[in-house]
């Protein structure tokens, strides 16, 4: 997953969010963390696997806007177990995902808060 090429810019930042399947009946929210953001999608954490293609929606808060929830549909890209550094498989799985039908006005607080943390901490890589 480390190697794929990127179209927008990536922070790699721990942030909580709120995730759900759009197929679940009733949109039960569970908690995880985000690993990393661009514009165009994120990589979280999850203790369920999900195939590609899946739809979830998610819900979560930027610094640099505490007072408005992002909620967000994005597409999963891939999906692979946790491992560690030593090569030892964890549960819990890293998705990849993408956002689609982001408004205009969603893009621009992500693309905020990607701007002022790259200034901030002297580039997200």
């Amino acid at each position: 997953m480390e190697n794929e090429r990127r179209k927008n810019e990536r922070i790699k930042k721990s942030l909580m969010v709120q995730y759900a399947a759009k197929t679940d009946r009733f949109l039960k929210w569970d908690m995880s963390t985000m690993k990393d953001l661009s514009e165009g999608g994120m990589l979280i954490t999850t203790d369920r696997n999900f195939p590609g293609g899946t739809i979830l929606k998610f819900r979560f808060k930027l610094p640099t806007d505490p007072f408005h929830k992002l909620t967000l549909k994005a597409r999963v890209v891939c999906s692979a177990n946790i491992v560690t550094k030593m090569g030892v498989v964890l549960n819990g799985y890293l998705l990849r995902v993408e956002f689609f039908e982001l408004r205009e006005e969603h893009k621009a607080m992500v693309r905020k808060y990607i701007q002022w943390f790259t200034s901030k901490r002297g580039g997200g890589k």
